[in-house]
């Protein structure tokens, strides 16, 4: 029963964990300085962060709710940066997020799918 309790514990401080970096960072100014000459790092960015975020959530049940839950935060986030005078909504970001999204929900099912079953002992 601890492990189980331990387990939600831990997977809700990494969800808030993660949904507060990822809101914080979004929604700050960008730092100036020198660029790199890379075309659509960001959108590359966007995608890792929210398959690693897919692949987190998709952890839990209902599996197939997260995605949705994510898309919508993902929303949320570019509507919050088109009210702020230094950043600006673009739709390819929330493309980049629905694919990474997809990503991780994919990645998480064939982890469980390659992973070693844990089995319980009865009495």
């Amino acid at each position: 029963m601890i492990g189980r309790r331990l387990d939600a514990a831990l997977w809700l401080f990494g969800t808030v964990l993660w949904l507060g970096v990822v809101s914080g960072l979004c929604l700050l100014p960008i730092p100036s300085g020198p660029e790199l000459d890379l075309p659509h790092l960001d959108k590359l960015i966007h995608g890792l962060v929210f398959a690693a975020g897919g692949f987190w959530l998709t952890q839990r049940k209902p599996v197939w709710a997260w995605p949705i839950l994510l898309f919508l935060f993902a929303l949320a986030i570019e509507a919050w940066q088109s009210l702020t005078p230094w950043r600006q909504a673009e739709w390819l970001d929330v493309a980049a997020d629905a694919f990474g999204i997809l990503l991780g929900w994919g990645a998480q099912h064939v982890w469980r799918q390659l992973r070693p079953r844990q089995w319980v002992a009865t009495a």
